[in-house]
């Protein structure tokens, strides 16, 4: 039974109404301002409206900053210009900050793209490994798969073994480049490495959380080979062709320590559903 009878429900429910129909207006009104086009609905003569305006521009801007540290570290006082390009063109769609950017890469292409990078990588890599982090940091928690596990299969069953990345897990290559070596400096806040270490040739970059912790390592191209054909949905032995097929020279005992001690992986139930991980965006 209602408490507050039929007629004072309805009101209540009709002021809910208003308040939430208000809340749109005043944020829409916002994003207009600062896109400075007109808003389909004027709510510039409220109380507050132009603070409100402004700090909501920074906060995305200071979002925007703090997720991508290693941009921040190579653009230093222009990023924010850059930030703020992004913030006008992207409005929030999460009240979660720590999530807002997954687009910022497609802006540092638009908005920076005389910027020579950091040893030959482009800034929109650098920001995507940092959005790599994110993604791995707000992941579902999934158990890792442990190289004894895939030891104790019996031979003639490994073909038809079904790994698929975990939820947490990301890897990205620049073709002709360490992007871990740079990647990994500037996240650190340590000194680069030289300009001919990190063209001597292509290490993918590897981002994984295991556990509580995001963790990153350095990973052979052979192994973005291997994890992109198992997240296809490919059992281990065709996992393996594909690695062959890119390099016949790839030594699976040396790679698979690696993926696995990394915590890159899960082990799928026989009777699971064999579809894809969603995994990173290529």
């Amino acid at each position: 039974m209602n408490p507050l009878g039929p007629d004072a429900a309805a009101a209540a429910v009709a002021d809910a109404c208003d308040v939430a129909a208000h809340q749109r207006c005043f944020v829409a009104a916002i994003a207009a301002t600062r896109r400075g086009v007109p808003a389909v609905c004027d709510a510039s003569h409220a109380p507050g409206f132009r603070v409100h305006a402004n700090t909501g521009l920074r906060a995305l801007m200071d979002a925007l900053v703090a997720n991508h540290p290693s941009i921040a570290a190579v653009l230093g006082d222009d990023v924010d210009r850059v930030a703020r390009a992004h913030a006008l063109a992207h409005p929030a769609q999460d009240g979660r900050l720590l999530l807002y950017g997954a687009h910022f890469a497609d802006t540092l292409r638009d908005v920076t793209p005389d910027h020579p990078g950091v040893n030959g990588i482009p800034l929109h890599a650098l920001a995507r490994a940092d959005r790599m982090w994110t993604e791995a940091h707000v992941a579902a928690d999934e158990p890792a798969a442990r190289l004894s596990e895939v030891a104790a299969i019996a031979p003639h069953r490994l073909p038809d073994l079904r790994l698929r990345p975990l939820a947490a897990t990301r890897w990205h290559v620049v073709p002709g480049r360490d992007l871990f070596a740079t990647w990994d400096a500037l996240r650190r806040d340590v000194a680069l490495p030289p300009p001919d270490a990190s063209n001597a040739g292509t290490v993918a970059l590897l981002v994984t959380r295991p556990a509580d912790e995001v963790m990153w390592s350095p990973l052979p191209v052979a192994g973005a080979v291997f994890l992109q054909a198992c997240r296809d949905g490919h059992r281990f032995g065709e996992a393996v062709a594909r690695v062959h097929e890119h390099d016949p020279d790839a030594d699976l005992s040396a790679l698979l320590p690696v993926l696995f001690e990394a915590g890159a992986l899960r082990i799928l139930d026989p009777g699971s559903d064999p579809g894809v991980n969603p995994g990173p965006s290529p």
